[in-house]
Order: structure tokens, then C-alpha cells, then sequence
């Protein structure tokens, strides 16, 4: 909300929360930001690029703020990439 209240405009992704990412894009809104909201799915990357694409063509994008996690301890350098998971697949 810091970034909104000092006038930058925001782009909220989710996965599954999208009544969250409402929320959150209410906030935003409420500190004078614009808020773009789009879903966003990690385990299909190609797709979660596009994602970014769109909301880079909304507006653009100054920051990205990427609050994605998981439920795995590591390095994110040494996660497999699809599943998120220190070199193992699920």
C-alpha cells in the first residue's frame, strides 16, 4: 500500500484468491493508484508471462513485487522450476 499511497500504480496477480486480489485492488484504489488484477498461474509459466505482457500493455510496469511462495525452504536458484520444490519433482 506504500507504493499506491505514493502514486504508483499497481498490478495484483493471484492464483486463487481472486475475491483477495479484489480486495487488495480496492486498497489500492482507495490510496488514488490504478489496480490491474490478473490470474496468475506458476505452473504454467509461458502463461504466467503473458500475464505480465497484459499488464505491462495496461499501463506498464515500473515495479514488480512477486509474492508468489511456496512451502519449500531453499534458495529459489536451486527450486525446480515447475514445481517449486528443491530439484525433485512432484
Amino acid at each position: 500500500m506504500a507504493l499506491a499511497g505514493g502514486g504508483v500504480d499497481v498490478g495484483v496477480t493471484y492464483h486463487q484468491d481472486a475475491e483477495g486480489a479484489q480486495q487488495t485492488a480496492a486498497e489500492v484504489r482507495e490510496q488514488g493508484a490504478e489496480a490491474v488484477i490478473k490470474r496468475l498461474d506458476l505452473d504454467d509459466l509461458p502463461t504466467a508471462a503473458d500475464a505480465i505482457d497484459v499488464l505491462a500493455d495496461e499501463g506498464g510496469v515500473d515495479v514488480l513485487v512477486n509474492n508468489a511462495g511456496t512451502g519449500a525452504g531453499g534458495k529459489a536458484i536451486d527450486l525446480d522450476g515447475r514445481t517449486g520444490h528443491p530439484g525433485r519433482e512432484c
